[in-house]
């Protein structure tokens, strides 16, 4: 809708005409005062609005349906919908609200951000029923006007082959031009290409830095990425204390991943000391928003009392909300509770059922669990081969209770011919990486020659191994020792 205007110069503007340029009215004082969007309008000496000009700034006038003020407060408002609120409802009415500002709006600044907004709900698929052509009619449009968050979308649609055929070399290209920008979402999807080698060549320098400039634009996945770099030296020098700041700052911003990172830091005291209540918090934080790993998390901390009193019964439902969303850790922890009954009834064939959803998805905890389920018929008939198929695969992936279960496969010949050269080699994997089961079937390869000659001292120094982690096979095994020495 149109409103006609009279500015505080006693100049009645034309109705209908649409305020582009105020520089050259005067300030002269006119009787009452409306306040622009104010739908009540105070009797005037004339029938029309009156603006206070304090300011020569456009923000105060009309700018074709919108006020310029108004359209920023919107998107201010859309903007806050679709981040805060995170509903279906907030997040219906934030795109109406982006609709009508992308359709309406004569403010260019205001009609690009909303819609670059409107199109990443859709490409996102926050919006209940996508429209492809809206969002890359704004993808295009943006890309057109080298827009810098149009290149970001267009390489996302790309990356993800959402509304565009998948292709990896046009996301990298897309990414790249929006980071060349100075853009910070492109910077830090550029980074993602060189830390993974998506349509580039691989280099973990360039990604680190890219994800550091992300970052100092104040990008909170910049920032998370950053952190990751830092904490685990990838194209760059180890420091815990900087990955605990980066985990920090994204965190502050309220950013899933970098809360519950955060809380994996006081948790385990990386790069801070170990402070298990602030730990709770942050995978708190991180689960009220809906991450899967924070509520894992978050379940694992009532499960053990880390932080906060023990309730198996919340450890259970939220593990099962995690796994809800296809989490693969929670997926095998739920099938642990279902298995033994923690916090919840006991139901072998649900934990299968859950071991099995973990297993599909590669997770190496899922794999061994569901083959243990094969080995002894939990929830399933027996099949000892796909037991040994699972415990080779989680084995594969460097999984300590995969290899040597795999290695006592070996040993005994179940599911697989006997092989004590490679039940040797697997036990020998698993002590390498502290596993204290792997560690005193080692100890038994060596006392009785199995797979390797015998060395009764290189056995009770494997059984000290396991039995300094409370192992009681390891234990007695160390004691048996001590009579034969």
């Amino acid at each position: 809708m149109k409103i006609e205007l009279i500015m505080n110069t006693g100049k009645i503007i034309p109705k209908n005409k649409l305020i582009k340029d105020v520089k050259d009215l005067n300030e002269d004082k006119v009787p009452g005062n409306i306040e622009i969007g104010d739908k009540k309008r105070k009797k005037s000496p004339v029938n029309h609005i009156v603006i206070p000009l304090k300011k020569r700034n456009l923000n105060n006038y009309i700018i074709g349906n919108y006020t310029s003020k108004k359209a920023i407060d919107d998107l201010a408002d859309a903007k806050k919908l679709l981040d805060v609120e995170k509903s279906k409802e907030s997040t219906d009415k934030a795109i109406d609200i982006l609709t009508d500002l992308w359709k309406n709006c004569e403010d260019e600044n205001v009609k690009k951000e909303a819609g670059y907004h409107l199109a990443r709900s859709h490409i996102e698929g926050l919006v209940a029923k996508p429209d492809s052509t809206l969002a890359l009619e704004i993808v295009f449009e943006l890309k057109k006007q080298n827009n810098q968050e149009g290149y970001f979308l267009l390489g996302f649609c790309y990356l993800r082959g959402t509304f565009l055929q998948k292709n990896e070399t046009q996301a990298f290209e897309c990414f790249a031009e929006s980071a060349n920008q100075g853009n910070s979402e492109g910077q830090f999807r550029l980074g993602v290409c060189y830390q993974l080698g998506i349509g580039v060549e691989k280099s973990l320098e360039q990604a680190f830095k890219l994800y550091a400039e992300s970052a100092k634009q104040g990008n909170s996945k910049g920032q998370w990425r950053l952190g990751v770099c830092y904490q685990l030296g990838i194209g760059v020098e180890k420091d815990l204390k900087k990955a605990f700041a980066m985990y920090a700052e994204s965190a502050k911003q309220g950013n899933s991943k970098g809360q519950w990172r955060l809380g994996v830091c006081y948790q385990l005291g990386i790069g801070v000391e170990k402070d298990l209540k602030k730990a709770f918090a942050m995978y708190a934080e991180s689960a009220k928003q809906g991450n899967s790993k924070g509520q894992w998390r978050l379940g694992y901390c009532y499960q053990l009392g880390i932080g906060v009193e023990r309730s198996l019964e919340q450890a259970v439902k939220l593990y099962a909300e995690s796994a809800k969303q296809g989490n693969s850790d929670s997926q095998w922890r739920l099938g642990v509770c279902y298995q033994l009954g923690i916090g919840v009834e006991k139901d072998l064939k649900k934990a299968f059922a859950m071991y099995a959803e973990s297993a599909k998805q590669g997770n190496s905890d899922g794999q061994w669990r569901l083959g243990v389920c094969y080995q002894l018929g939990i929830g399933v008939e027996k099949s000892l081969e796909q037991a040994v198929k699972l415990y080779a695969e989680s084995a594969k992936q460097g999984n300590a209770e995969g290899q040597w279960r795999l290695g006592v496969c070996y040993q005994l010949g179940i599911g697989v011919e006997k092989d004590l050269k490679k039940a040797f080699a697997m036990y020998a994997e698993s002590a390498k990486q502290g596993n204290s089961d792997g560690q005193w079937r080692l100890g038994v390869c060596y006392q009785l020659g199995i797979g390797v000659e015998k060395s009764l001292e290189q056995a009770v120094k494997l059984y000290a191994e396991s039995a300094n982690q409370g192992n009681a096979d390891g234990q007695s095994r160390l004691e048996a020792m001590k009579l034969l020495i």
